[in-house]
């Protein structure tokens, strides 16, 4: 879903707003990136299926879909990003998907989330970073099939949380 969600929002961005994504996949400038739109969309698509790649280390609490972490749960969940890292490490051909499986959980000014040591507002990709973070907020928030503890949001409440969260948690040009 995740995935889905990061094209269906990247698609009109990349065409609309290309500046955002000039320095991905070195594209120098607003033409470069939207005669590589195909090229990026599957690089954004690439990132959304890795960004939680870190979790397949922690099956037991994912699987916990039938009641609200627990505080040690929650502690735990938060090493996946760079449990990611670690099983990718090894090769790197998966170097490009590092700063998004990292800092997908940090919110856009860098103020709080999650790995505290990773700083996404320096990123060559935060772009992408910022789309795959909305995207997996989308989800999350109105998932009512794999979330057993928790309500699908209502995608106007979720939407008045993004609009309340520009700037400082979501990336306002994605959201806008």
């Amino acid at each position: 879903m995740v995935e889905r969600v990061a094209h269906d929002i990247a698609t009109p961005l990349i065409e609309d707003h290309p500046e955002l994504f000039i320095g991905i996949l070195d594209y120098k400038d607003e033409q470069e990136v939207k005669n590589g739109k195909a090229e990026i969309l599957n690089y954004i698509k690439e990132c959304a299926l890795f960004h939680d790649v870190g979790k397949i280390t922690m099956v037991d609490v994912i699987n916990t879909q039938n009641r609200r972490l627990t505080d040690t749960e929650f502690k735990m969940l938060k090493s996946h990003p760079n449990n990611g890292i670690e099983i990718l490490d090894n090769d790197q051909d998966f170097a490009k998907f590092f700063d998004v499986i990292r800092g997908h959980h940090k919110w856009y000014d860098g103020s709080n989330g999650y790995p505290f040591d990773f700083d996404n507002t320096k990123s060559k990709v935060r772009i992408i970073i910022d789309l795959v973070t909305i995207s997996d907020c989308v989800d999350a928030a109105t998932d009512i099939l794999g979330r057993n503890y928790a309500k699908g949001k209502e995608f106007k409440t979720l939407l008045d949380e993004l609009i309340m969260g520009m700037g400082t948690r979501y990336n306002p040009d994605i959201v806008k």
